[in-house]
């Protein structure tokens, strides 16, 4: 896992302290070692540097960049291919020598040799530079879920290139300026729009996709190639067989390392299944490490202070349990200066703490994450299937439905408390046109005045079936959200994720599937049965509560008062954009148990510092 950074100076009048100021911005990337190299021609010179965390090959023979023994190529490059040993003994058959036990030297002589029909066959994370001097090419790409960030700047005089927005802005070479157009979108969604960011005129690579540029010209963007099967009709029981084979094999994949690694445990369907699996098929186990709540936060926290203690128990892992209470938004101020933009999940805080923890044991994480997007987990998609099955008679009492959504309490804290919510944003967000129904349910169930119609009719975005859904929440939640959160967050604490669901193969299998079949039985009912196999019936039968703070709770008390006094100021950058009694209006309902505005209330608050300490 690194930190990629790249310049190309059309001006050839830059010197070496652009290239170095971004590694330094990128540090917490990849401390262990940190190089750069630079080539000047007649039209340009280009500077490649990288930021390395040492998991594979440890050795200084593996350090980055790399270069070819013949010097005519290098490559930079962020992520783990977990088929990689594969890959290098095709690539020996045919003559190559290695010299590094590194996936970074196979990912090289298998661009040398193949270019960017190569990409195709790589099962794992990636983001990566690879330069042909000879030919004066770039190829640049990115993993087809999104798992490993690519931004880039370009005008007339420089490419620029980073593993995050602060490696282009440390460069000094780019204008520091607010893409204003994101903030109705993440008004609605929580976190910004690709390709575009937060920052004029930077913007993301697509996942899944590539540029093989010449030096000086920009190409087209394209995408990977990639393969989907047409499984035939299968038993429940084969479904569930290949499944558990996948995912197993898929595990032990991602524990190829020279390092320790850890797992993220929250006793957790996806999690706890993930240690289940290890224990019974490898024999294995691996530390694990929980972030909890107190018992007193009630109903606005989760019980994962019970459930991952005892899946750690049952299944033969060291655990480490972190407690967490309200003194931990003390801090707030320096967490939001983490964000390379905004997005507005508290579980991006608890990825941070969890890492940070971690990373006193170990560098590799594994984690549950994908399994919810890949096997339709998620308490939206159980709603909106019952809204498309039901659809006939419940568009003709609409208005009556969304009449009852006050009568489910939901803002103080009882027994009941999360269902009523539940059943309270069904009702709120429900609507005759099912695409406009589920965008309402990804949202943040309030406008706050801004207009959000552009996004219900925009024809890029059609959701009329179960699989549109599925198929939004992947190419969009999963990426933008989770796997943002979960790159930049354990990153800071220079520790790497993995995610075992996200393996090319299984994917691949599971996509085949329509959503009626993932469905049937239940959200993630798959998964569950395999779990049950293994013993673990307890946490199969778990209710899904989520990865959250409650933060719905601690904001009553009138401790955390402070991180709302950007609201007494009418010069405050967020003012520009929500009509600030329209917040504070919500953060009355909320205090007074009115309504549970938790997730409205958290994503601006988020937005509302970021912009602060980036814009003010």
């Amino acid at each position: 896992m690194c930190g990629i950074n790249l310049i190309v100076d059309k001006t050839c009048q830059i010197n070496d302290f652009p290239i170095k100021y971004m590694l330094a911005a990128t540090h917490h990337r990849g401390p262990d070692f940190e190089h750069f190299i630079t080539f000047r021609d007649q039209n340009y010179q280009i500077f490649l540097g990288n930021n390395r965390l040492k998991i594979l090959d440890p050795q200084p023979r593996a350090n980055q960049p790399f270069i070819s023994p013949c010097g005519n190529y290098i490559l930079i490059y962020n992520g783990e291919i977990y088929n990689f040993q594969t890959l290098k003994n095709q690539l020996i058959d045919t003559g190559v020598t290695f010299q590094s036990n590194s996936d970074t030297e196979v990912l090289l002589q298998l661009l040398i040799h193949k270019g960017e029909k190569a990409l195709d066959q790589l099962n794992g994370m990636f983001a990566f530079v690879f330069y042909d001097r000879s030919n004066h090419q770039l190829l640049i790409a990115r993993d087809r879920f999104g798992m490993k960030p690519v931004y880039y700047f370009e005008d007339s005089r420089y490419f620029i290139l980073s593993s995050e927005i602060r490696g282009i802005l440390a460069s000094g070479l780019v204008n520091k300026s607010l893409n204003e157009h994101q903030i109705p979108f993440y008004l609605h969604f929580r976190y910004a729009k690709r390709p575009q960011t937060f920052f004029k005129n930077i913007y993301q690579l697509q996942p899944g996709c590539y540029i093989n540029r010449d030096v000086l010209q920009t190409n087209e963007i394209q995408a990977i190639p990639s393969t989907t099967t047409n499984p035939e009709t299968v038993s429940e029981n084969d479904l569930l067989d290949h499944t558990e084979k996948l995912l197993s094999d898929s595990i032990i994949n991602h524990l190829i390392s020279d390092v320790p690694c850890g797992l993220f445990l929250s006793g957790g369907v996806d999690s706890t299944l993930i240690l289940a699996l290890l224990q019974h098929h490898f024999s294995k186990t691996i530390p694990s490490f929980s972030l909890v709540n107190s018992p007193k936060d009630g109903s606005y926290g989760t019980l994962d202070y019970r459930y991952a203690q005892v899946a750690a128990k049952k299944f033969g892992s060291d655990h480490v349990c972190i407690e967490v209470n309200r003194e931990v938004l003390n801090d707030f101020e320096n967490f939001i200066e983490l964000f390379d933009q905004p997005i507005g999940d508290s579980g991006a805080l608890m990825t941070y703490i969890l890492s940070k923890e971690a990373q006193k044991s170990v560098k590799v994480v594994l984690s549950g994450a994908g399994a919810d997007e890949l096997f339709a987990g998620y308490n939206r998609h159980w709603a909106f299937y019952k809204y498309l099955n039901n659809y006939r008679w419940m568009t003709k009492f609409i208005k009556p439905l969304k009449g009852l959504a006050h009568v489910s309490p939901s803002g103080f804290s009882h027994p009941w408390r999360k269902k009523a919510q539940l059943v309270r944003t069904f009702l709120n967000n429900i609507d005759p046109d099912p695409k406009t129904t589920y965008l309402n349910f990804c949202s943040l169930g309030t406008t706050l005045g801004v207009d959000n119609s552009q996004f219900f009719n925009n024809g890029s975005l059609p959701i009329h079936t179960m699989d549109d859904a599925l198929g939004f929440d992947r190419v969009h939640y999963l990426i933008d959200d989770v796997l943002a959160i979960n790159d930049q967050m354990c990153m800071q604490n220079s520790v790497e994720m993995r995610m075992p669901f996200l393996d090319k193969l299984l994917v691949d299998y599971i996509y085949s599937f329509p959503s009626e079949v993932l469905l049937k039985k239940g959200r993630k009912w798959s998964l569950r049965k395999i779990l049950e196999r293994k013993g673990g019936s307890d946490f199969a039968r778990r209710k899904k509560e989520g990865f959250g703070l409650p933060f719905g709770r601690w904001i009553k008390s009138n401790n955390l008062d402070h991180l709302w006094r950007f609201l007494e100021s009418p010069k405050t950058p967020i003012s520009n954009y929500i009509d600030p009694e329209s917040f504070k209006k919500l953060l009355g309902e909320h205090k007074n148990g009115l309504k549970d505005n938790t997730i409205p209330l958290w994503s601006l608050l988020t937005l509302s510092h970021w912009l602060q300490h980036n814009f003010d």
